[in-house]
């Protein structure tokens, strides 16, 4: 054992992996999660109807937590340019006469475009959309049958017929840096074990030791 430290203190590189370098790792990973959750994810806007509807559900993204409506495009094209260049994370799409068919009840389509390559904030961004565009239709099918005669609660049972909770029993707050950390950290300590041993075994190369006669094994 005695042996073994001397030839570590010989061994700047070894030392490294057997003291500071894991926290240091380790704490450079904690940093970079440290926000945990994911806020202000920047998206474009092309509104094509120039609505009420469309202005409500502008002001809805924009208010999400999640989301940012960080620039506003005249055109798709011009969206999709800021979308290929890194500037958004995702580009909204409100069809024209969105306000005319959503009172006719003939369900327009919000057009959604996002970077694929970033898988988790793909997903964050379409779940924040998805819950946006949810609450703005039942508000909007809320309103639709109240104008139609029916009372407040029976027209909260048209517009949303079966209503779902979902509970949480484990990361209730949904912070990524939870799930990640909890399996990262491991695998950045396995990959220095394995470093470690590795430079064990060439140390004595480095060093000019026997392996046999020297009582290395």
């Amino acid at each position: 054992m005695g042996r073994e430290w001397r030839l570590l203190w010989q061994d700047p590189f070894g030392r490294a992996l057997a003291s500071w370098l894991p926290l240091l790792l380790m704490g450079i990973l904690c940093w970079v999660f440290s926000a945990g959750l994911a806020r202000d994810l920047k998206i474009g806007l092309v509104d094509l109807d120039q609505s009420l509807l469309s202005r409500e559900l502008a002001f809805s993204l924009d208010a999400s937590a999640g989301l940012k409506v960080a620039q506003q495009f005249d055109s798709i094209e011009a969206g999709a340019s800021a979308l290929r260049g890194g500037d958004i994370y995702a580009l909204v799409v409100l069809p024209s006469h969105l306000e005319r068919d959503a009172r006719q009840g003939t369900q327009p389509q919000v057009t959604v475009f996002n970077n694929g390559q970033f898988i988790l904030i793909a997903k964050l961004v379409n779940s924040a959309l998805a819950q946006v565009v949810g609450t703005l239709n039942g508000q909007v099918g809320v309103l639709s049958a109240m104008a139609g005669g029916k009372a407040l609660p029976g027209a909260l049972g048209q517009a949303v017929p079966i209503a779902s909770q979902v509970t949480a029993l484990y990361n209730i707050n949904s912070s990524y840096a939870q799930f990640l950390l909890s399996a990262l950290l491991p695998a950045v300590w396995q990959i220095l074990v394995v470093l470690y041993g590795i430079n064990a075994l060439a140390r004595t190369d480095r060093l000019g030791l026997d392996w046999t006669t020297k009582g290395v094994w």
